[in-house]
């Protein structure tokens, strides 16, 4: 049922041996979409159901997309408040969306007076530093982008990484070619967790620059849903997160990770689906 969180348990091993991950691309900032209910504030829509969601399932890792930075520092502060404190770094694909008939999104005014929209990443352990990369406007009004997050859970180091590649299919396979290319993400010595809507479906030649197997030349297997775990080898696929298409994924370096599990959640907050699942981290 849409909004109601489950208390479903990971397969297997102890819950304190796996990395709990959250993606979700809120739509935070839409004003017209009945789909998407937050209208750019902070009390309405995914906000209220996040917070809720994160502090109950214990999350490690969250990766979010479409938000706004008045949402995220809310967030931070009213996570912290319940008893579960994230770290966090905001990167802004808009750096001042004000309300916009043509546009159709607004965000609120951040604590800093910004009117910031883009993307997020929060990790249960203090952040020690971060990326934020540029990955071009080909879409107009705002910059895509890739941000990765340095921290250390399990007493190993890790890199929490989150993008939102473009609208187009054509352009996002390019932008997919080069986050799999950037030395924070390729970087075989280092633990990656990579969360994000790509706007690209599991065949698509320009994930297969991430992918490890069925065909990719990447390091990455996907934190799956069972959709796809149930196949006899790992597989490029998993329920429709997106109308009737997957886009949103999360991603482990396949040499520093095993046992990968992920569920689809409908908050009914967003005219996307949100992935959680958890990984255990290995000796690579």
């Amino acid at each position: 049922m849409a909004g109601v969180v489950s208390a479903t348990a990971v397969p297997s091993a102890a819950a304190t041996d796996r990395i709990r991950v959250l993606q979700a691309n809120i739509c935070g900032a839409q004003l017209y979409r009945p789909e998407c209910p937050a209208q750019g504030g902070d009390t309405a829509g995914p906000v209220p159901y996040l917070l809720n969601l994160i502090p109950a399932k214990r999350y490690d890792v969250v990766t979010l997309n479409e938000i706004c930075e008045s949402q995220y520092e809310t967030l931070k502060k009213q996570l912290a408040e319940r008893g579960w404190r994230m770290d966090g770094r905001f990167a802004a694909g808009i750096t001042d969306l004000k309300t916009s008939m043509w546009q159709g999104r607004y965000c609120g005014v951040a604590e800093n007076g910004a009117r910031g929209y883009g993307v997020a990443v929060l990790t249960s352990s203090a952040i020690t530093s971060h990326t934020p990369t540029d990955l071009g406007r080909p879409d107009g009004d705002e910059t895509r982008q890739l941000l990765c997050a340095d921290t250390s859970l399990r007493g190993r180091s890790l890199r929490a990484c989150v993008t939102h590649l473009s609208q187009h299919g054509y352009r996002a396979g390019p932008q997919a070619k080069a986050i799999a290319e950037r030395p924070e993400v390729a970087q075989a010595e280092m633990a990656v967790i990579l969360g994000g809507d790509f706007n690209l479906t599991p065949g698509s030649d320009g994930l297969g620059h991430l992918y490890r197997h069925s065909g990719g030349s990447g390091q990455f297997r996907e934190i799956a849903d069972t959709t796809c775990l149930w196949a006899a080898s790992p597989c490029r696929g998993g329920e429709a997160t997106q109308k009737f298409e997957k886009i949103d994924y999360v991603f482990a370096s396949d040499c520093h990770f095993e046992d990968p599990y992920a569920r689809i959640l409908d908050s009914g907050t967003s005219d996307h689906r949100f992935l959680s699942g958890s990984v255990r981290p290995r000796q690579c």
